[in-house]
């Protein structure tokens, strides 16, 4: 149980200042490389962070998401990552290793409805972050577009 690098535990930690906030957060939007292919949901979340985040970026998928999200110091807090099921450009066994190591070290996975990830059945998009509440409140974005900082369980996320 629980993450381990060396001998030595992994754990997620908020960088510095962040908490579970996103106003001051960096979150990285995993695109597909066809803009047509692009979910709606992530369309909406894209908007909203932009509105609300220090910093947001696209990139093309890859490998190390949560490698850069156990980063040390100032470094990402979320990562949103858009899955269309009719072209799923990962499959379980990319998603499931980076999934669990994320989990055990603290971090978490939800999809949309705020369910934990099933890699074997994902449901769409889906956001892997530093902490459940942050992760909660993108899916949020997500679903609810502009409205989210009233619809979050937590609106000091907003701020």
């Amino acid at each position: 149980e629980g993450c381990f690098r060396d001998g030595s535990r992994v754990t997620v930690t908020p960088p510095p200042g962040l908490g579970d906030g996103l106003r001051d957060a960096w979150v990285d939007i995993n695109q597909y490389t066809d803009g047509q292919l692009e979910t709606e949901a992530v369309r909406r979340a894209d908007a909203f962070l932009r509105r609300t985040c220090r910093l947001v970026t696209r990139m093309c998928p890859h490998s190390g998401a949560v490698a850069r999200l156990l980063g040390p110091g100032p470094g990402l807090a979320a990562i949103v990552h858009d899955h269309n099921p009719q072209h799923p450009k990962q499959q379980p066994w990319d998603i499931l290793p980076a999934l669990l190591v994320l989990v055990e070290a603290g971090g978490s996975v939800r999809q949309l409805g705020g369910q934990p990830l099933d890699p074997f059945q994902p449901k769409g998009p889906f956001v892997m972050a530093r902490s459940a509440a942050m992760a909660e409140a993108i899916v949020a974005a997500m679903e609810g577009g502009s409205t989210v900082c009233r619809a979050t369980p937590n609106p000091a996320l907003c701020r």
